[in-house]
Formats: C-alpha cells, sequence, structure tokens
C-alpha cells in the first residue's frame, strides 16, 4: 500500500500539510481508526487495481516532531494498493482490507476457506497470491477465528443437519488451526452445535420459499432487462408473488431482486442484486441457496454487530456482497429477546430508478419498514 504524495492533519479544526518529500516532519498518530471504505471506493478499485482512493484516519495521541499536540486528529490521504484490496472484511459503515481492520475477530466462509486450503496444498496462481499476501495478517496471536458461516452454508447445495454443521465446523476448525497456527480459533462444544443448528433450522420455512421464489422470479422477471414503460406493472408482479409466498417485501433477499429489476441495460453500470442473485434463464436449487447462503452470511454479521461491544467481521472474497453491505449498512439490536436490524439504504442500491418509480418503492419500503 503506498499513500498518496500530499496529506493534511486536521487537529481541532487547524489544518496541519503535510508533505511526503518533507522528511523533516515527524507525525505520530496513537490509537488510530481507519474510517470504512465505501461503494464508490470499492467500485473505482475494482475497476482499475491502480485507483487512488481517499484514506481517513482518525485518531488520538497525535505528536508532531516529538511534542504532543492535545485532542484528537483526521489525516486525509489518498492511497494505493499493491494487491487488490480483497477479500474485505465488513465492518459498521463499510468495509476495509484485511492489513487495515480495526478488528482482529473474524467470521470466515466457505469461500475464503476454500481459497486458504488450495494455498496450503501448494497451488499457485494471481488470485491465490493475493489472498496469501492479505491473509498472512491472520497468523497472529491476536486473531480469532470463526468458521460459523460455513455451518449455514453447508456443502450440498441445501440447508445442512445437525451432522453436517458438526462435520463442517470441526474440519473448518482444524484447517485453520493448520494453517494459522498463531491465531486462535473459536471453540466449539455440544451445547453450541445444538444452538447453532436449533438457529439453523429455525430459518428453513424461510429459505424454503426465498428458493421457490427466486426460482421462479430469476427468470421471468430478473434474467432480461425490461424497458422502462414496462418495470411497474412488471414490479407490482414480483411484490404480488411476494406476497402470495408470505415473504416480507422489506427483507435483504427482495431488496436485492428490487436491485436486480432497477438495474440499466448499460452493462458499465454496476448492479448490486444482479451480481449477487446472478439471475438466469435455467436459475436452479443450487444457484438460489448460493445466493441465500452469502445472504445469510450477510445477516449473521449484522445481528452480530448488535449482540457484541466486540463483534466479529465477516471476510468475504465476494465483490457483490461487499457491495450490498456498503450500501445497506446494517447494524444489528437486541429487542427485548429479538434480534434485528437497522439499514441505511443507499440509492446506490437501485441503479436506474426515475423519479416516479423511485417514490413508489420508497412509499414500498416505508409501508413495510413499520410492520
Amino acid at each position: 500500500m503506498s499513500a498518496g504524495a500530499e496529506m493534511e492533519i486536521v487537529v481541532q479544526g487547524d489544518t496541519i500539510p503535510v508533505i511526503e518529500q518533507d522528511t523533516s516532519q515527524n507525525l505520530d498518530i496513537g490509537q488510530a481508526t481507519i474510517e470504512p471504505f465505501g461503494l464508490s471506493a470499492l467500485l473505482d478499485i475494482q475497476s482499475d487495481t491502480n485507483a487512488a482512493v481517499p484514506l481517513v484516519i482518525r485518531g488520538k495521541a497525535l505528536q508532531e516532531n516529538g511534542r504532543v499536540v492535545e485532542g484528537s486528529a483526521v489525516l486525509r490521504a489518498t492511497t494505493q494498493f499493491n494487491y487488490l484490496p480483497k477479500p474485505h472484511v465488513l465492518v459498521p459503515g463499510g468495509w476495509v482490507p484485511l492489513a487495515l481492520s480495526p478488528v482482529h475477530n473474524f467470521l470466515i466462509d466457505r469461500n475464503i476457506l476454500s481459497l486458504l486450503e488450495q494455498l496450503h496444498a501448494g497451488r499457485s496462481n494471481a488470485r491465490l497470491e493475493r489472498i496469501e499476501w492479505w491473509c498472512q495478517h491472520l497468523d497472529r496471536p491476536s486473531v480469532l477465528l470463526n468458521p460459523l458461516p460455513i455451518a449455514w452454508e453447508g456443502d450440498k447445495g441445501q440447508i445442512p443437519s445437525f451432522s453436517d454443521i458438526r462435520h463442517a465446523l470441526d474440519n473448518a476448525r482444524a484447517t485453520l488451526a493448520g494453517i494459522f497456527p498463531k491465531a486462535r480459533t473459536v471453540p466449539f462444544d455440544q451445547n453450541t452445535y445444538e444452538a447453532i443448528n436449533t438457529e439453523i433450522q429455525a430459518t428453513r420455512v424461510r429459505q424454503e420459499k426465498e428458493s421457490e421464489f427466486l426460482q421462479e422470479v430469476c427468470p421471468k422477471y430478473l434474467a432480461n432487462t425490461v424497458a422502462r414503460g414496462q418495470r411497474r406493472s412488471i414490479f407490482d408482479e414480483i411484490l404480488a408473488l411476494a406476497i402470495d409466498k408470505d415473504l416480507q417485501p422489506f427483507s435483504i433477499v427482495m431488496l436485492c431482486v428490487f436491485s436486480s429489476h432497477y438495474r440499466s441495460s448499460e452493462k458499465a453500470k454496476y448492479s448490486i442484486g444482479h451480481a449477487l442473485l446472478k439471475p438466469k434463464q435455467n436459475y436452479s436449487e443450487m444457484m438460489a441457496h448460493n445466493a441465500l447462503s452469502d445472504l445469510r452470511h450477510f445477516e449473521v454479521a449484522a445481528l452480530a454487530t448488535g449482540l457484541f461491544i466486540d463483534p466479529p467481521a465477516l471476510i468475504t472474497d465476494d465483490t457483490a456482497l461487499t457491495a450490498l453491505w456498503s450500501t445497506l449498512r446494517p447494524h444489528g439490536y437486541v429487542q427485548g429477546s429479538s434480534l434485528g436490524m437497522q439499514l441505511d439504504i443507499d440509492p446506490a442500491l437501485f441503479v436506474d430508478l426515475d423519479s416516479r418509480d423511485a417514490e413508489n418503492l420508497a412509499l414500498i419500503l416505508q409501508k413495510y419498514s413499520r410492520q
């Protein structure tokens, strides 16, 4: 990672210009945190790995040439990455590259584990070289690895059984411990396995409904773009189908469907929902399962932010999932004995909305968000 030549430090409203070539100036910021990147930085880097993106560091205990400066500080710079900054770490407000993560408690999904296994087996290609460079930062005593998302996904294209869950988690923990001997892995016991199984089985009915819905809506409505004049009528048909299957129009899966529906015919305009659902004419149960597994990972990571003081952060190599996180900016909360999440929806989730469609969608989301 390299920083741009011109930077500035802002301390309690006063700006201290910093020129990288000026070696006479020595700055030290303690207790520093990186402001998460958002969707624009994600897409800029994806389209151009050499793109310079804004970097904001907030901290305290600033020292200038050994002199302590009172108050908090904000450093603004631009930065370029020597390696494409994937996998992403999903944190409240956006994402950060692994080496800049403010947390050290990580959720590991099957995709990341598979890439790590390939590395451990001695395979080599450009993607694995990138993964190796970033993931070296996981082999530290301060790091805690949790393969919980693997239990939700299963490896058979369907909701896993209790034995599947236990087998998958045991194998994942052993693999992670072998690859990162200095890091810690979350221990699981019989009570933990049973609790995880109870939570997963509780989502079975909803997942089956969502799977049936995606298998119907993806080939019929989302596989191809539609003319603007047809969008409202097709939107109504999609909404009616969702209500018929007892799905909440404000759910994450429905937001992805609406995102795909309101995509642009211009391929250069990135549609988050379309990239995540991958709708095709021959949309299968396995395709629906894979998409819904990603959304379960999203939900687990989001709800964790409301459950723990130091919540685990999901590591993912999936650009679409990172983009969804960056546009919904979820935050979990506990209300009584139930869990929920708040969403701060960025209009960028819906690439090609005209004013009437935007008003219609906003009214529907507002209506169902209150239910």
